[in-house]
């Protein structure tokens, strides 16, 4: 029996800015069937660009890898988020926040390695992402919806790659 451990973190920080006035030009209208090339618009004063957004997420993972033999390994993976997305009025108002922390994400995967060059493996995976945010002309326009929450279950297998450069034997760090 091996082990293997690992341990990581990834996140980002995000500020997103916005115009203060629409720059949507109705050019026309026209299907596939009947094409038409409109003559360009000058694009609408845009009232200059506020901040209309912030993210953050941070996550902590903590993955173990047990492998039984040459052949056979299980991976149990585990990470928690701490998710953070507000958005803002012209004005610098907050107009919708939310705030989650600790989020667990586990996922597990059983691993078979028949031969050298292959592996099959059946994967759980239940985790969280940010929420997509209005745009404008929607009712709540800039507001974050609240976060997904992803379930997969999934078999699979995978080959190296052809390509010298990237096989296993001749990749280096």
């Amino acid at each position: 029996m091996r082990n293997e451990v690992t341990i990581g973190t990834n996140g980002f920080v995000n500020s997103q800015y916005s115009f203060r006035n629409s720059i949507t030009t109705v050019l026309g209208s026209a299907s596939l069937a009947n094409p038409v090339v409109f003559p360009s618009r000058p694009t609408p004063d845009n009232g200059g660009e506020f901040r209309s957004a912030f993210l953050s997420q941070q996550s902590i993972i903590l993955g173990d890898t047990l492998h039984f033999n040459d052949h056979s390994a299980v991976q149990g993976v585990l990470s928690t988020s701490f998710l953070n997305a507000e958005s803002y009025s012209t004005t610098g108002q907050i107009t919708s926040s939310d705030k989650r922390n600790g989020v667990l994400s586990p996922t597990v995967s059983l691993i078979y390695t028949p031969i050298r060059q292959l592996m099959a493996y059946f994967t759980y995976a239940d985790s969280v992402e940010e929420g997509d945010q209005a745009p404008p002309g929607a009712a709540n326009v800039h507001q974050f919806l609240a976060p997904y929450q992803d379930r997969a279950m999934r078999p699979a297998s995978s080959m190296p790659s052809p390509t010298p450069c990237c096989s296993p034997s001749t990749a280096s760090i």
